[in-house]
């Protein structure tokens, strides 16, 4: 009897052909799920990071949410019922209204946050049992997030009208084959997306400089958002000059961070075009001077202010069914105070 008739001969035949196989599906599978990234982001991977846990992208793409102490923008706001929750970082440059979970997670885990924006709602729900003892009624936590890709503009990443908890709680009781689809396609369960969409669309136009001129942060958001979150300073000296803007863009500066205590608060109206400076103040809220009933769809039933393009009223505005129609750029003008705490 040859070897090649011999049991072990079969058996390492078959090995052999198993292995070529399954080298072949190893092959296989690396080259089709970095191919999955721009597919699933819808080509808006280096704003949401869809994929990027497995992607030829990696390292290729930096992300900042933070500019200077009181100028951070990656807040998570609780309410216990329908009152901000006190925070208990009483620095001057910290925002009453948010939690700073940064000490919880601590510079890693940040950092892994920063790129990977779909685990939010998994620290939400943390940050929702660690303060469940001090907070009565029902909790809600809710993201102010903007993020700044390659050093461009600062862009909303969340949904501020989302309570992040909620959404945890909800994709907690899906199937488990459904969990494992939905982790391919890093997606929620329809009806529990958070993700802005469509970020970036002004750069891509060419309507806003990629990068803002030294010394400047540019910063794009959408008009339905900024009255629903206005985008916030804490102990900041600044210059700020509107790019573009479908209503009035208004600064209210403040002693206080509290924004429902106007005695102490001046408002001041920004031209567009015009640079505008700002003293320190305790607290510093942009947004724009509107109401629900000042916005309408345009033709892609995208929420804007109404005007040209935009004619049929929104009864309720939607921030993450809003397009990109607001730009300008800030000036830090008392960053030399905060150099020592970087």
């Amino acid at each position: 009897m040859g070897w090649q008739d011999t049991h072990i001969y079969r058996v390492f035949t078959i090995f052999k052909r198993m292995s070529s196989w399954g080298v072949m599906a190893f092959l296989v599978f690396q080259w089709a799920m970095p191919m999955r990234m721009p597919i699933i982001s819808n080509g808006e991977f280096k704003y949401t990071t869809e994929g990027y846990r497995f992607s030829w992208t990696m390292m290729l793409h930096s992300k900042a949410d933070f500019i200077q102490p009181g100028m951070f923008f990656g807040d998570l706001r609780p309410l216990c019922g329908n009152a901000p929750f006190p925070n208990p970082d009483k620095r001057p440059w910290s925002n009453p209204q948010a939690f700073p979970y940064t000490q919880m997670i601590g510079q890693r885990g940040h950092a892994a946050l920063v790129m990977y924006p779909r685990q939010y709602p998994r620290i939400a729900t943390t940050l929702r049992t660690t303060i469940q003892d001090m907070c009565p009624g029902m909790i809600g936590i809710y993201p102010s997030v903007h993020s700044s890709v390659n050093e461009g503009p600062f862009t909303r990443l969340l949904d501020p009208q989302a309570n992040l908890t909620d959404i945890f709680d909800l994709m907690q009781d899906r199937p488990w084959p459904v969990k494992l689809w939905q982790s391919f396609i890093d997606k929620p369960p329809e009806g529990l997306e958070y993700m802005m969409r469509e970020t970036g669309s002004l750069v891509a136009q060419g309507l806003v400089p990629k990068i803002a001129k030294p010394g400047w942060h540019s910063f794009v958001d959408r008009s339905v958002c900024l009255m629903v979150d206005p985008i916030r300073f804490f102990s900041a000296a600044v210059t700020i000059k509107v790019l573009r803007a479908p209503g009035a863009i208004v600064v209210k500066y403040c002693k206080t961070g509290d924004p429902n205590l106007d005695d102490d608060c001046v408002h001041k109206r920004l031209k567009k075009g015009k640079k505008t400076r700002f003293p320190e103040s305790r607290s510093m809220f942009i947004t724009i001077q509107a109401g629900p009933g000042d916005f309408c769809s345009d033709e892609r039933g995208r929420g804007t202010m109404c005007g040209k393009g935009a004619k049929t009223p929104l009864a309720d505005p939607v921030c993450r069914r809003a397009v990109e129609d607001i730009a300008f750029e800030v000036r830090v003008d008392n960053a030399e105070r905060f150099k020592s705490l970087q």
